[in-house]
């Protein structure tokens, strides 16, 4: 089933959830419920991706698996209907601390950032995307950090503050 997902297999879903039924207590079956809810959420259904999310981090995964449901939650819970900037920015902010040497953290880290620059929070956006680039200044985002810290920065200049500083 796990093999079928990553191969983008239609009858993926199908395998996993026969594999769920007949090995309730497999211990890869966190790791199945993790690709289920990847599945859902590329077929755009979110309801299916959080309730696989949540059942995944109910059933002991291992540090791997919960890495990866925790950088899937953050990108399921923005997606939300009634998605709230500040629950996903703290989901954010805690896959950084929880993980910081995880190869996903410079997608989070950009996501940070612009969940903050929607957030209005510019100079959060600006931390942000810098830190990505002096991160990985060879990363395939450092281009993209630069120039968003850059427009963050800008945005968060206090007209007011220069013109009194002038």
């Amino acid at each position: 089933g796990l093999a079928l997902a990553r191969a983008g297999d239609s009858r993926a879903a199908e395998t996993l959830d026969l594999f769920l039924h007949h090995f309730p207590r497999h211990p890869r079956q966190s790791e199945a419920r993790l690709a289920l809810a990847e599945l859902a959420f590329a077929a755009q259904d979110r309801t299916g991706a959080a309730h696989y999310l949540r059942v995944a981090n109910e059933s002991a995964p291992s540090r791997d698996t919960a890495e990866h449901a925790a950088y899937l939650g953050i990108f399921v819970a923005d997606g939300a209907a009634e998605s709230a900037d500040e629950a996903v920015i703290r989901r954010a902010a805690a896959f950084l601390r929880d993980y910081p040497r995880s190869p996903l953290l410079a997608e989070v880290r950009m996501k940070l950032g612009q969940l903050y620059v929607r957030a209005g929070d510019h100079a959060g956006a600006e931390t942000q995307f810098t830190l990505l680039a002096q991160e990985q200044p060879a990363g395939p985002y450092a281009e993209a950090a630069l120039f968003l810290a850059g427009q963050s920065a800008v945005r968060s200049i206090n007209v007011g503050a220069v013109d009194r500083a002038l």
